[in-house]
């Protein structure tokens, strides 16, 4: 979940340096919310002279989270969502991560819409599902890309479009940030839902010159 990689490399050496962190500390306890997320972040994988506590990292992403901070939202949602420094609640994930996605998080989008999907701490809604992927897959999430496709291929939470579908999944494909799981599900999805046989309507003359032709596209009749 959590990795001592994801903080910040220009305050790293403060948790080695116990003045600092002691002034990082007083921060929080005055509430500044970034310094909340970042003890709370600090005390979820144990760093320096920061010793691993999951009580002392809750607690201080939840006082960072209540004032906002998308991050510690989104980070509260997957403390919650996978039960690895709290017990699993799929409700409070629910919660958090849909703070964080109405602020425009989008990993946090790509995970409502999941929830919304498999009816996870939220009633299931195909509808609201598609929404929160779309919004994620708008700011260029892969896995959103290809569960938008996948929504478009088998019209759930919209009416059935194939040319649309093809355009999300080809998308997610070609995405560089894309890992080797959401190619390959991409790929299924090109030849399950037979992608190659529809018109990609949904790009632009424009974006068609850009892009070029996808990686996807040059299989012409899918992959075997």
């Amino acid at each position: 979940l959590l990795s001592t990689s994801l903080i910040d490399s220009s305050f790293a050496a403060m948790y080695d340096d116990k003045t600092k962190l002691e002034e990082l500390t007083k921060y929080a306890e005055d509430g500044h919310a970034n310094s909340q997320y970042k003890l709370g972040h600090a005390y979820s994988v144990g760093i320096g002279v920061i010793p691993k506590d999951d009580e002392l990292s809750v607690k201080w992403y939840t006082k960072s989270a209540e004032q906002g901070h998308s991050a510690s939202q989104f980070a509260l949602g997957e403390i919650y969502s996978l039960g690895q420094l709290t017990p699993k609640d799929s409700k409070k994930a629910f919660k958090w991560y849909l703070k964080a996605a109405e602020q425009g998080h989008s990993s946090a989008q790509y995970n409502i819409g999941n929830m919304y999907n498999q009816g996870d701490g939220t009633l299931k809604n195909n509808t609201q599902a598609f929404k929160w992927w779309k919004m994620s897959a708008e700011q260029g999430d892969a896995s959103a890309q290809n569960n938008l496709g996948w929504a478009y291929g088998n019209g759930k939470g919209v009416v059935k479009n194939l040319s649309k579908s093809r355009f999300w999944v080809d998308k997610a494909y070609n995405n560089p940030s894309a890992t080797n799981r959401v190619i390959e599900l991409a790929k299924k999805n090109w030849d399950k839902l037979e992608l190659w046989k529809y018109k990609d309507t949904a790009v632009s003359k424009k974006n068609k010159a850009e892009v070029g032709t996808s990686k996807l596209e040059r299989f012409g009749t899918g992959f075997r």
